[in-house]
C-alpha cells in the first residue's frame, strides 16, 4: 500500500502509515471482493471520527460529494483539502489518483517495519476499537458499489488516454460530519506533535522491528583493545612482582630460556667489630627478592637500595678441631637469589683464602730447640689458651694443665740425645707445634773458685784457689802454673799478667762415670788510671778520622762522647751526628745516655770494616 501523503509503502493491513502517521482511509474489504472508495478528506493524521448517525447510513448508495470549504490542517498535514465548485475536467484524474485499491497492492511487498517512532503503530487491539469501526462503517456507508465502478471507469480512462468523467460528490450533510471529524483528528494531531516535541531531545531513537541492528564496530573494537591492555597490565605487574621479569617467569614456569645472569658477588677482607679478621660479603638485586646465604645456616638477607650486604668473621669459617699445618684455608660460599615463589638462583661467588691463626703458648721451658740434663727427666712448663690441649710425643698430657692454663710436665729422657715432640691445640686454631732435642749426660765432674777472681787489676800477676772433686783429673787450660792435690781435690793456680789485656782462665776436670767439669773466669790487667791520664793524649774525632794510622796503640784521652747503644760488651759512643766509635769495654757498667770520658787506644784500622777500640776507663761527666 503506498501512502498518499509522503508515498511510503507499507502492509496494506495497517490503517496508518508507519512513516508520516496519516490513516489509510481503506475500508475493511467486504466479503465480496472489492474495497470501496477512499475520502480524500481523510488523508491527514487525525484520530478516529465519532460514529455516523441513522441518517447516514441510509445514504449509503448516494454519490459522495467533495466539500468545497478549504478544512484547517495542522502543523504537520500536508494534504490539500480545498476542491474548487467548479473542478476542471482532470480533477477525476487528480481524485481517482488518490484512490487506492486492494488488488493494487498484491504485488507489493509486505513492509513490517513501522519506522523509530513508538507510537506510530497502533496496537492491534486500537484497530477494532470503537473508533476504528466507527469511521470504517463511515466510510463503508460514503461508497457504494457504484462509486467504485466509476472509479474504475475513471482510472481505465486514464491510462487510455480518454476524458475522465468526475467523481460524484457527497451530500452536503456528510460533507459536514467529515469536515467535522477532520477538524477533530487536526486537534488530535496538533496535540499529539506538541506532546511529543515536549520530549527530551536526548531520547533514544529507537529502531523499528525490521531494522537490521546497528553494529558499532569501533565500540567493539575499543572494548578488546582495553580489554587487552587491562589483560596486559595485569599480567605484567603480576609476572614482574612474583619472577622479577617475563624471561625469568619463562625459564622457572616453562624451562625456556637460561637462568637470570647475575653479577658475581663482591668480598672484601675487613676488620670485625671485635678486631678479628672478617669478610664482607655484597650481592645486587631488587625487592622484593632475598639473597639466601645457604653456607651461613639459610640466613635471608634482605635489598636495600639494590644490595644486600653481611659481614662474617673468619672464625666462622674455621671448624673448632683444626689438625692441619696450614696457615690459610680457602673458603667457597654459595649464595642464592631467591623471589616470591622461592626460585632460587645461584649467585657467581669465586673461593677466597682466610688465614688460619695459631694456638698461642708463651712462657715455655726450656727456650731453645736443644737441651741438656743430667736427670733422668726433664721439666717442660708453658702457659696455653684457654679451652686448649696439649700433647707429648703424641700421647694427651692435658691432666697437667692447672686452673691458670699453664702446664708443666717432666717427661723421662735416656742417656744420649731424646726429641720430644710438643703440640698445643686449641679450638679455632691451627696446632702449636715445636720440636725439643733434650740430651741427657752424666753429671758433671763438680769444680769451684774458692776465692774471688776481680774483672781487672793493675798488678802483673794473679794467685786464686778452687777446689775439685777428689780423684778428679785437673788440667789448666791458660796460662800460668797450677799446684793440685788428688786426693782432696785443692788446688791453686799463680797465673802471670805481663801486659796490659785480657786474659782468660779456664780449668778441666774429667772422672769416670761422670761428664767433664769445666771452670772458666776472665780477669783484665789494666794500666793505673792516674798514670795513663798523664800519657793519654786527648785527640779530636775530626782529627781522627782523618789520619787514624797516627794513633794506633797509643794512650788516647775522648771527651763529649754519649753511649748510644750496648751489645755485650762493645758500647757505641757519638761524638757527633755522623762520628761514633766502638769501643771493647770489661769495666763498670755504663748505662745507654750517658755522657762519658773515655780513656783507652785504637787497636787497629781495618780497611773495610769500623776502627777497633778499647776502653780501659768510661768516666761519666
Amino acid at each position: 500500500m503506498v501512502c498518499p501523503k509522503c508515498g511510503t509503502q507499507y502492509d496494506e493491513k495497517l490503517n496508518r502509515c508507519p512513516n508520516c502517521g496519516a490513516i489509510s482511509h481503506i475500508p475493511t474489504p467486504p466479503r465480496f471482493g472489492f474495497s470501496k472508495k477512499q475520502n480524500p478528506v481523510e488523508t491527514s493524521d487525525s484520530q478516529p471520527t465519532t460514529p455516523p448517525s441513522d441518517e447516514a447510513d441510509t445514504t449509503t448508495q448516494q454519490p459522495v460529494e467533495h466539500h468545497t470549504e478549504p478544512v484547517e490542517p495542522s502543523a504537520d498535514a500536508s494534504v490539500k483539502t480545498d476542491v474548487p465548485d467548479n473542478p476542471p475536467a482532470d480533477v477525476p484524474v487528480q481524485q481517482e489518483e488518490k484512490i487506492i485499491r486492494l488488488e493494487d497492492q498484491k504485488d507489493k511487498p509486505s513492509v513490517e517495519s513501522f519506522g523509530e517512532q513508538e507510537n506510530v503503530r497502533p496496537s492491534r487491539s486500537g484497530r477494532f476499537s470503537s473508533d476504528y469501526g466507527s469511521r470504517r462503517t463511515k466510510r463503508d456507508a460514503a461508497q457504494s458499489r457504484k462509486e467504485l465502478e466509476e472509479s474504475r471507469k475513471a482510472r481505465a480512462a486514464k491510462r487510455a488516454g480518454l476524458p475522465v468523467e468526475p467523481v460524484s460528490e457527497l451530500p452536503e450533510e456528510d460533507t459536514d460530519s467529515v469536515k467535522n471529524d477532520l477538524s477533530e483528528e487536526s486537534k488530535q494531531t496538533e496535540k499529539r506533535k506538541k506532546e511529543k516535541n515536549a520530549l527530551p531531545k536526548t531520547t533514544v531513537k529507537k529502531r523499528g522491528l525490521d531494522d537490521p541492528p546497528k553494529r558499532r564496530w569501533w565500540l567493539i573494537a575499543s572494548v578488546i583493545v582495553v580489554a587487552v591492555l587491562a589483560l596486559g597490565v595485569g599480567a605484567n605487574a603480576l609476572v614482574t612482582s612474583n619472577y622479577s621479569s617475563w624471561s625469568n617467569m619463562f625459564y622457572y614456569v616453562f624451562g625456556i630460556g637460561s637462568p637470570p645472569a647475575l653479577q658475581p658477588v663482591q668480598i672484601e677482607a675487613t676488620t670485625g667489630t671485635d678486631g678479628q679478621a672478617a669478610h664482607t660479603f655484597t650481592m645486587f638485586g631488587r625487592s622484593p627478592d632475598v639473597v639466601l646465604a645457604t653456607s651461613l645456616g639459610d640466613q635471608k638477607i634482605t635489598f636495600v637500595e639494590g644490595k644486600a650486604t653481611v659481614t662474617v668473621a673468619d672464625s666462622y669459617f674455621l671448624p673448632a678441631d683444626i689438625t692441619s699445618d696450614d696457615e690459610t684455608m680457602s673458603v667457597q660460599l654459595e649464595f642464592y637469589s631467591m623471589d616470591k615463589q622461592e626460585n632460587k638462583t645461584l649467585y657467581p661467588c669465586d673461593p677466597f683464602e682466610i688465614t688460619v691463626p695459631q694456638a698461642e703458648v708463651s712462657d715455655m721451658s726450656p727456650a731453645e730447640d736443644a737441651s741438656s740434663v743430667t736427670t733422668e727427666t726433664a721439666p717442660i712448663t708453658m702457659t696455653v689458651p684457654e679451652g686448649a690441649s696439649v700433647l707429648i710425643n703424641g700421647q694427651d698430657q692435658s691432666a697437667s694443665i692447672s686452673a691458670e692454663h699453664v702446664f708443666s710436665y717432666n717427661i723421662p729422657v735416656n742417656m744420649g740425645a731424646n726429641t720430644v715432640q710438643v703440640e698445643v691445640r686449641a679450638p679455632y686454631r691451627r696446632p702449636y707445634k715445636r720440636t725439643l732435642t733434650i740430651t741427657r749426660n752424666l753429671p758433671a765432674v763438680s769444680m769451684q773458685f774458692t776465692t774471688s777472681i776481680p774483672k781487672r787489676t793493675e798488678k802483673d800477676s794473679i794467685t786464686f784457689s778452687g777446689k775439685v772433686e777428689p780423684n778428679a783429673k785437673l788440667t789448666l787450660k791458660s796460662d800460668g802454673k797450677l799446684n793440685y792435690t788428688a786426693k782432696t781435690g785443692e788446688f791453686t793456680v799463680t797465673m802471670p799478667l805481663a801486659t796490659q789485656k785480657l786474659y782468660n782462665i779456664e780449668l778441666r776436670a774429667t772422672l769416670d762415670g761422670r761428664s767433664e767439669g769445666v771452670l772458666t773466669a776472665q780477669i783484665e790487667r789494666a794500666p793505673s788510671l792516674e798514670e795513663y791520664k798523664k800519657a793519654a793524649i786527648n785527640v779530636s774525632i775530626v782529627r781522627l778520622f782523618s789520619n787514624p794510622n797516627d794513633y794506633v796503640m797509643k794512650a788516647l784521652y775522648f771527651t763529649g762522647g754519649e753511649v748510644t747503644a750496648i751489645d755485650g760488651s762493645n758500647y757505641t759512643v757519638s761524638f757527633g751526628t755522623d762520628r761514633s766509635l766502638v769501643f771493647e769495654y770489661h769495666g763498670d757498667p755504663v748505662s745507654v745516655g750517658s755522657r762519658v770520658h773515655i780513656y783507652g787506644h785504637i787497636g787497629s784500622i781495618p780497611s773495610n770494616a769500623p776502627v777497633s777500640c778499647y776502653a780501659w776507663y768510661m768516666i761519666k761527666q
